[in-house]
């Protein structure tokens, strides 16, 4: 009974450290309150250069994405776009959205051509030029993904992240953050009127979406939940050959 107490002692601590690691890497760490420094600086869509800061003179919505992701970067765009049709909220009057890429490779001619693909999907008349798109150098993605609590790792050619949208108050400081790749309009809406109000308020639901990482050989895709899956089968494993093992012996001793 001891070595059963013992074993899952182990396993507690070996997931909770494993999971406590996985948090610290990947996903999004809520940073309320914090103000998009004056010096950040990207690249829009029609190659112009703009500090983020001024551009941010409305309620703000952020996505950090990558324009090559084969992941959930597509189904958060694809989610962004439909929020943005489905809300009562007038995109360029009420608030804006601005779309930056974390990969320092990728250039203004993408995001231009995923920003038209995402206006297809959007049938109310909308001010375009409100879906601001935007690319930048390695030091400016570290900026914002820092400032954002925005935690991601490279893994060969692809990356490993989460999805979720931040909305920024008109004082450039981080008031909600909307996990997933579908939003519900009302939830954007209120974040919105809250980030006029100067308030932040932490998120309710905090389940985040995962990107999967390629693993060369095979080309499958495993994610985190997969990696801890195969950890408790482990373990389960082990704990039972020794929890088997002591019960042989103790009926050899009888």
């Amino acid at each position: 009974m001891k070595i059963l107490k013992r074993s899952f002692l182990l396993v507690a601590l070996f997931l909770s450290s494993f999971l406590y690691a996985q948090e610290a890497e990947i996903g999004i760490t809520e940073h309320l309150n914090e103000k998009i420094a004056d010096d950040i600086f990207f690249v829009n869509e029609n190659y112009d250069t703009v500090y983020l800061a001024q551009l941010i003179n409305k309620p703000t919505v952020i996505s950090l994405v990558y324009y090559r992701c084969a992941g959930i970067c597509s189904p958060l765009l694809g989610g962004v776009a439909e929020v943005i049709d489905r809300s009562s909220k007038e995109l360029g009057k009420d608030y804006q959205f601005i779309t930056i890429s974390f990969n320092p490779e990728e250039n203004p001619t993408m995001a231009k051509e995923k920003k038209k693909n995402y206006l297809k999907q959007i049938n109310k008349k909308i001010d375009t030029d409100a879906w601001i798109w935007l690319t930048g150098n390695q030091e400016n993605i570290n900026k914002i993904t820092k400032t954002l609590g925005f935690n991601y790792q490279k893994k060969g050619n692809e990356w490993m992240h989460t999805a979720g949208i931040m909305v920024i108050s008109p004082k450039a400081t981080v008031s909600r953050y909307l996990y997933g790749t579908y939003f519900i309009p009302k939830d954007l809406e209120l974040a919105i009127d809250e980030s006029l109000t100067g308030k932040a308020s932490p998120s309710v639901r905090k389940r985040q979406k995962y990107c999967y990482t390629e693993v060369p050989t095979g080309r499958t895709y495993i994610s985190a939940i997969n990696k801890i899956t195969a950890v408790v089968m482990l373990l389960g494993a082990v704990i039972f050959f020794v929890v088997l093992m002591k019960k042989k012996k103790s009926n050899i001793k009888s």
